[in-house]
């Protein structure tokens, strides 16, 4: 009898999971419109991107991963994107685990920089996984990808580390998934903090070529825009880079004044921390010619993305288009 009550609950999660596949996304908000504006009150408006995480994503994220993520975790999945009078604010992501009394769905606010901002169940009948969330949530709020993996090194219960590793799970798909989607949304916001709350974006050629000669960076994803102001005029240039650094990942945002100097480098979160400012430290204000003879690593890194913004004619000099 117990191996028939077994069997019916598999086949009834198969039905389930295939329905959600050829229709809505399995991990995906109950009510978006209440859910979405419930967690960010601030926000005006929002929208939804669907996508299939298949086994192409599957291996790119098991190698982030301290634990092995299973192939039944993959499929289609809906990220929510929030925004205040059209400037991205934050990320709502669903995820789904096997708990003892059926799945428990949590929900994952990030802010643009995939740092945690809260974290709450949609569905859970499990009281234990409850006081789990309760006595974590301080420590899961603010949260990155490093601060996770270092609290799923302690010593947790079964469903601390539960919760711990869904977080893990849901940062490191929503980076792969759904990069590409996110990586304008992410310019724009930062700009607005880096060269002024008016500020406009454009995507702009970049020679990713630049970056073979530097060992660790991410070439592939390198992406780079122009920075304007109302009138058109350019502000300067962002180029997004990411960097393994004795094999510790530096997801890098690097701000180019108009007249081709460097004017600060922040991790994607947006905010500056003692890593990135010692690195940055001696950078500042540096053009391509006087990086030529800086043998800092910072230094040969900072030199490849001012000559990747453009190679034929440099980044602009001066005011106006």
């Amino acid at each position: 009898m117990p191996r028939l009550i077994h069997i019916l609950f598999v086949l009834i999660l198969i039905t389930w999971c295939s329905g959600a596949a050829s229709g809505q996304a399995f991990c995906a908000l109950r009510d978006p419109v209440t859910g979405i504006f419930n967690v960010m009150p601030e926000a005006t408006s929002y929208r939804s991107i669907t996508r299939t995480v298949g086994v192409e994503h599957r291996s790119r994220i098991a190698a982030r991963l301290p634990f092995t993520l299973h192939f039944n975790e993959l499929g289609r999945h809906t990220l929510y994107l929030g925004f205040k009078n059209q400037v991205p604010i934050g990320l709502l992501h669903v995820r789904s685990d096997r708990g003892r009394y059926g799945l428990i769905e949590v929900a994952w606010h990030l802010d643009m920089g995939y740092r945690i901002v809260d974290v709450f169940f949609q569905r859970c009948r499990d009281d234990e996984a409850k006081r789990a969330l309760e006595a974590l949530h301080d420590r899961l709020v603010g949260s990155t990808f490093a601060d996770l993996l270092e609290l799923d090194s302690d010593d947790l219960s079964a469903e601390e580390r539960m919760l711990v590793r869904s977080g893990l799970k849901t940062m490191a798909v929503t980076h792969d998934a759904w990069f590409d989607a996110l990586l304008p949304y992410q310019a724009w916001g930062l700009s607005k903090k880096l060269f002024g709350e008016d500020s406009l974006v454009e995507q702009r050629r970049l020679d990713r070529s630049a970056f073979a000669s530097g060992e660790g960076l991410d070439q592939d994803n390198a992406a780079a825009w122009t920075v304007r102001g109302p009138d058109g005029v350019i502000r300067g240039y962002m180029v997004r880079l990411d960097w393994t650094l004795a094999k510790h990942p530096l997801d890098l945002w690097w701000a180019v004044n108009a007249d081709g100097t460097l004017r600060t480098l922040v991790r994607s979160t947006g905010d500056p921390d003692e890593e990135t400012t010692m690195l940055f430290d001696q950078l500042k204000g540096m053009n391509r010619e006087q990086l030529e003879t800086c043998a800092t690593a910072g230094g040969v890194v900072g030199r490849l993305v001012l000559n990747a913004l453009d190679p034929v004619q440099g980044v602009h000099s001066g005011p106006g288009p």
